[in-house]
């Protein structure tokens, strides 16, 4: 895909993409149902039992189900938002897409001991009480609908408020500004978020706020959102491609305690549980005229719990009466409730949705001075264009430079570009990129490669953080000539600790990811390290590009540590630690890097730590790319250099005994095939 294509073009090769993408997870999906049985299958849970059927908003069921009391559920892949299907088993099963007529519904929480399901239309959930019930997850076209919904409304779109954000990225139109008055911020900003809020407030059509590891990015978005609603008294609507990203914005909105109306639409079980008193069900329980559906909703449950009694008695006839009271209520509850909800909505000053939950009714004809998208660098463009299409001008907010979209094609993925990285390529549209370049995270030395590698040089580092160090901690009692150090490189390289060679079972549905016991090692001596100086393990993240040696490292050093993080790079964009230990896990005679050569993906790795950075990694197979030899480089001129054998000797005394079982525990974790084929999904 190109930066600069005619919308025809463009919509040729985003429904191709989309296509293959969805054929992908088909593909996933189709293996693990085809080739694993039932009892293997994250897909599917059995056993279950109805702990509790309860009404909803919309008058939906919600069932809560179990495999009894305090027994937890096992290992699977049900999440927030999946469509699954509830059956009873029978002798001879069918796969779950073939069962026509079974009542479908989507998860709305998910704990460790039970899962809960809402169903639009479900009046014999009595029916399920003392049965072992079967629960499959679906592949859920409601996404990939949504966004073709939405191409098909942009390809019609002729007439409406986008047309200027339209015609600058499709046909030829250059942007716009109207003349600003100098605003004053409600905190304290430097020149560069002064500059993105102003250029934004000015523009007319497309403003992008690029904000690189530890800029201030969300604090600029925030500050913008006071000052359109505040001063200009703009009807906003705030987007991002997940639902924690848009939680993270309007976390950061509730903090300035805002004197406007803010709605978070949504179901609350995918909230965080700080922004849920904004949410669209809890601004119904606290608008006028909901009492009566509370007594409508406690009418049904009386209903329900009749209807339990009647079907043991088998009274059919009463059973039969009492459903279709059941469903005169919850149309009434539906009548009642939609009311409410439009009536939030349209008195809301600013609205938070994800771009795909901007698709709801809820928001249908509905006209944004402003529509605003965090974390636009890791959108599908096509989500964009949902709620785009509301507004008269957009501002999107993100880095190009790090995690791109997480797409399961691979064919699919070569060819996407983001909407932010196309409008940063146009030529035409060079002006409207505002950078934030100081950054308060980092000490210097990680931020100055960061800056180089990857931001032309352009990013400072603020004079607060450009020195810090651990000893500047209050708790950290000392520091070693090895932990002392902003940047250190712990190099496998002769040591013999090679990457592990895959010889579990070859099935494709179990396949492991990459790992690295003996690297392993070297993380754990290094992490205890820095426990001996005083650090605390919830200041530690230890962070790896494979899942695998996520999963091996989780065993190592969890049991022992509870609060330490460990996470695969993806999992930890957004994140940040006083220190960082990484495992590049590489390391072969091939000198084959794999996705360790993804630039971006490194760049998110590196700035996480505040004060200090220790790669793990095999410098003569890592080094044989020439990006990551320029990191092994710049470790090398800025921090300290050791080999990992002389460090393993150097730290054996002061390293639990138990830390360097990672050969043992990767055996273990290669012949748990269940645990593998659930948890350790392959990650490149």
């Amino acid at each position: 895909m190109r930066p600069t294509m005619s919308l025809e073009r463009w919509l040729d090769a985003t429904r191709l993409m989309l296509q293959q993408e969805r054929d992908a997870e088909i593909a996933q999906s189709t293996l693990e149902n085809d080739t694993l049985p039932a009892s293997l299958n994250p897909n599917v849970l059995l056993h279950l039992r109805l702990a509790s059927a309860t009404t909803g908003l919309f008058g939906r069921t919600v069932l809560l189900l179990t495999q009894g009391q305090n027994r937890e559920l096992p290992s699977h892949h049900f999440g927030i938002g999946d469509l699954v299907q509830l059956s009873v088993p029978t002798a001879s099963p069918t796969p779950a897409d073939a069962n026509d007529g079974l009542p479908r519904g989507i998860v709305t929480k998910v704990e460790e001991h039970a899962i809960s399901i809402a169903f639009e239309d479900l009046d014999n959930a009595d029916e399920y009480h003392n049965q072992a019930l079967r629960l499959d997850r679906l592949v859920n076209d409601a996404t990939y609908r949504k966004l073709h919904e939405g191409i098909d409304r942009l390809a019609k779109y002729n007439d409406g408020p986008a047309m200027n954000i339209l015609n600058v990225v499709f046909h030829g139109g250059e942007p716009q500004t109207k003349p600003i008055s100098p605003f004053t911020p409600s905190t304290p900003m430097n020149a560069s978020q002064i500059d993105a809020i102003e250029y934004a407030l000015a523009s007319k059509d497309i403003a992008l706020i690029h904000g690189p590891p530890g800029t201030g990015k969300t604090t600029t978005v925030v500050e913008l959102i006071t000052q359109c609603v505040s001063q200009h008294k703009m009807k906003i609507l705030v987007c991002a491609p997940s639902n924690i990203a848009v939680d993270n914005v309007l976390e950061k909105v509730a903090a300035t305690k805002p004197k406007f109306r803010v709605t978070r639409i949504g179901h609350p079980a995918r909230l965080l549980p700080q922004v849920l008193q904004y949410c669209l069900d809890a601004r119904i329980a606290s608008a006028d005229g909901t009492a009566i559906i509370a007594d409508i909703r406690k009418e049904m449950g009386a209903l329900q719990t009749k209807m339990a009694k009647a079907r043991k008695q088998r009274a059919k006839a009463s059973v039969y009466a009492m459903r279709k009271e059941c469903q005169l209520l919850r149309k009434e509850i539906r009548d009642r409730e939609r009311k409410v909800v439009r009536e939030i909505v349209e008195h809301s000053d600013v609205l938070f949705a994800t771009n795909a939950g901007a698709a709801t009714k809820l928001l249908a004809n509905l006209v944004f001075d402003v529509v605003i998208i965090d974390e636009a660098a890791q959108a599908l463009e096509a989500s964009c264009w949902i709620p785009l299409l509301m507004g008269k001008r957009c501002v999107l907010a993100g880095d190009h430079l790090q995690l791109p979209p997480t797409i399961k094609s691979d064919v699919a993925a070569r060819a996407h570009m983001t909407l932010f990285d196309r409008i940063t390529r146009m030529e035409k549209t060079k002006g409207v990129v505002k950078m934030l370049s100081t950054q308060y995270r980092m000490h210097e030395a990680i931020s100055s490669w960061s800056s180089h590698a990857m931001y032309d040089g352009k990013l400072a580092s603020s004079d607060a953080v450009a020195t810090r160090k651990l000893g500047d901690l209050a708790h950290v009692t000392h520091t070693t000539e090895l932990t002392a150090p902003t940047l250190l490189l712990l190099d496998t390289a002769g040591c013999g600790l090679d990457e592990d060679v895959d010889d579990a079972p070859t099935h494709e549905a179990l396949r492991i990811s990459k790992s690295n016991a003996g690297e392993a090692d070297v993380v754990a001596a290094h992490v205890h390290a820095l426990l001996n100086i005083g650090l605390r393990p919830d200041e530690i993240a230890v962070i790896t590009p494979y899942n695998a040696q996520v999963q091996l490292l989780k065993r190592l050093l969890l049991p022992t540590l509870p609060t330490l993080e460990i996470r695969s790079v993806d999992g930890f964009q957004g994140c940040e630690k006083e220190a960082v230990v990484m495992s590049l896990v590489r390391s072969n005679a091939k000198k084959q890097v794999g996705f360790l050569a993804d630039d971006r993906r490194m760049n998110v790795a590196i700035t996480r730590a505040k004060r200090h950075v220790a790669l793990v990694c095999d410098t003569d197979t890592i080094g044989k790319h020439p990006f990551l030899h320029a990191l092994m480089e710049h470790f090398e001129a800025h921090g300290e250099y050791r080999s990992a054998e002389e460090y393993l000797s150097t730290t054996l005394d002061e390293t639990p005994a138990n830390a360097f079982d990672s050969n043992a525990l990767l055996s273990e974790l290669k012949k748990d095939a269940k645990e593998v084929c659930f948890v350790v999904a392959f990650a490149g």
